[in-house]
């Protein structure tokens, strides 16, 4: 298979990236007969088509729309954002890349290609009250969806809780026990009960729909989310640092909608520093919004 940068530099579009990159693997898969690429072209495939179908997309913004309003009615006293999006194809690829590494099964890179998140904002500090709202929240959103006929997938097992450790995490809450009954419990991901090792929590549920297609929710608190997004250990680029990196040269990236900048900017001291900037409509390396709603009073 050629580098990606190659069809980074040449094609007009993210569509064209893909194409390209299929048409590549599959003369590879006819050359060697290797397995793991069949396995990446369908894959690729499959993240194509998802990202790409408008009438999910649309039925995705209909049922969170009314998730969002019965959230509203139930728990008035909530401030909440409830929002979703597409996965980059960076990181899809590089998830499957992983995987394959491990020699594991990539059914876990489609579970999450729609993803949407439910962020509470009431406060900046966990506390029981804070957090037994969530679970609150978390269970509504579940028997809303099983209302709607969509089944709770069984989730994978949790990983890297074992070696947490609260005395390194002092602002961490950790609760007693779950707020989940049990039968929820089992088809959930519950990192807020069981932090990973570098702190971070939030509720993890899997949905799939009549026609099976997947989607992510997941469920934290402001302090979660801070601690996801911004922490020192538990921050979402670090945990991807350690996937493979493609190293792409975004400078020679000129996809429609994509944009790479490096600004010459002036220090007080008379230095210059070089301010990056990405401008990313393409969903190459950053994730596309579909769904934003906000409960702000």
């Amino acid at each position: 298979m050629q580098d990606i940068m190659t069809f980074l530099r040449t094609a007009k579009n993210l569509q064209e990236v893909i194409d390209s990159i299929v048409q590549d693997l599959t003369i590879d898969y006819n050359n060697s007969k290797d397995l793991k690429i069949k396995e990446k072209i369908s894959a690729i495939n499959y993240y194509d088509k998802a990202i790409h179908n408008k009438a999910l997309i649309a039925s995705h913004r209909k049922i969170f729309n009314l998730l969002y309003a019965k959230l509203d009615k139930d728990i008035p006293e909530m401030l909440f954002t409830l929002d979703g999006n597409k996965k980059a194809f960076k990181s899809f690829i590089e998830k499957v890349d992983l995987l394959q590494s491990k020699n594991k099964s990539i059914d876990s890179a489609y579970k999450d290609i729609h993803r949407f998140r439910l962020v509470m904002n009431n406060s900046n500090i966990d506390t029981k009250e804070n957090v037994d709202m969530l679970y609150q929240a978390t269970i509504i959103i579940i028997e809303f969806f099983l209302e709607n006929d969509y089944v709770l997938c069984q989730p994978t097992a949790l990983n890297n809780t074992k070696s947490f450790k609260a005395d390194e995490h002092p602002n961490v809450y950790v609760p007693e026990k779950s707020g989940l009954p049990q039968n929820y419990a089992l088809r959930t991901k519950d990192y807020v009960k069981e932090p990973k090792e570098s702190g971070y929590q939030s509720i993890h549920l899997l949905f799939s729909d009549k026609n099976g297609n997947l989607f992510e929710v997941q469920t934290r608190t402001f302090s979660m989310h801070v601690c996801s997004e911004y922490g020192e250990k538990a921050a979402h680029n670090i945990f991807k640092s350690n996937r493979k990196s493609y190293n792409w040269d975004l400078s020679q990236i000129h996809l429609a909608g994509f944009k790479y900048v490096e600004i010459e900017q002036l220090q007080k001291d008379g230095s210059k520093k070089i301010i990056c900037e990405l401008l990313d409509n393409a969903g190459l390396i950053n994730p596309i919004p579909t769904f934003l709603r906000r409960k702000t009073f």
